[in-house]
């Protein structure tokens, strides 16, 4: 038995759907290797820290430029051993949104949407066999859910400890009436679907939605019940963010959460009352 321990390099990849005019091909990325330009996933290794969900979306927009909605659990690969490392690697399925960023991951030569038939028919310019292995997985509708894999105890960025934030919805009073039944139905679809992102992509701790009637309780009394007849601004809801979230993605997801256009998004930083 060797004295020296085995560590295998952990990685993350990422199969990603086609939509619209997308629908049956995958995001690929052509990148500069010591080997030439070769093909592959949007992967990368696991950073400390990170679980493997933040970690995949992560890759994926430095790679694609693009957000990552992770779907499902692909598998777990080893690939051989290859100049003194093994690789492991953890692929999942998903889809992305839009293009965000042009400037790419300095080896990205480009991205690619090809069918399954046409990158097979492109073998010889793939990364590693990793990529057909996780391939025929993919075409043989394998998928474990997204929860399998726990990470204990949370991860947290190194260093000193993150700063958590919060984004506040505060909405005028009289507001909600004015929407009425069928506005409020769609602008609360519209925050679920936000969080639902935020969530996949590992950015969300909690959030809830709060009613407009109160009872406020002071020197150990109720003063007042009903709704908020005092006040020209309301909390509507909150958006408990992940501590690595910092405060200028903070600002960003404000700006692009759908209450922003009806309501003020406010970023507050977790911290002692007495700060």
């Amino acid at each position: 038995m060797s004295d020296a321990r085995w560590r295998p390099h952990v990685t993350v990849a990422a199969y990603i759907l086609g939509e619209g005019e997308q629908a049956g091909r995958l995001l690929w990325v052509r990148e500069r290797t010591s080997a030439g330009l070769r093909i592959n996933n949007a992967a990368g290794h696991l950073e400390p820290g990170e679980t493997p969900l933040e970690g995949v979306c992560r890759e994926v927009l430095e790679e694609t430029g693009r957000r990552f909605r992770p779907e499902a659990l692909l598998g777990l690969y080893l690939g051989p051993m290859r100049e003194g490392a093994r690789y492991l690697r953890i692929a999942f399925v998903g889809s992305v949104g839009p293009l965000e960023r042009a400037q790419l991951d300095d080896p990205i030569e480009e991205t690619l949407w090809l069918t399954p038939a046409e990158l097979r028919a492109r073998q010889n310019e793939l990364r590693s066999a990793l990529v057909l292995a996780g391939l025929d997985d993919y075409e043989a509708g394998r998928r474990w859910p997204l929860d399998l894999i726990r990470t204990l105890p949370p991860s947290l960025p190194p260093g000193p400890d993150p700063m958590s934030h919060a984004l506040v919805i505060l909405e005028s009073h009289g507001d909600r009436e004015a929407r009425g039944r069928a506005g409020g139905e769609a602008a609360y679809a519209a925050m679920l679907d936000f969080a639902e992102g935020l969530k996949a992509q590992g950015e969300l701790v909690l959030t809830t939605s709060l009613g407009t009637h109160q009872t406020r309780v002071r020197s150990g009394q109720p003063v007042l019940d009903g709704p908020f007849a005092e006040c020209k601004e309301l909390v509507g809801g909150i958006f408990l963010l992940a501590p690595q979230v910092t405060r200028e993605r903070a600002l960003q997801l404000a700006a692009e959460c759908p209450a922003a256009a009806w309501a003020t998004v406010e970023v507050r930083a977790m911290a002692p009352c007495f700060t």
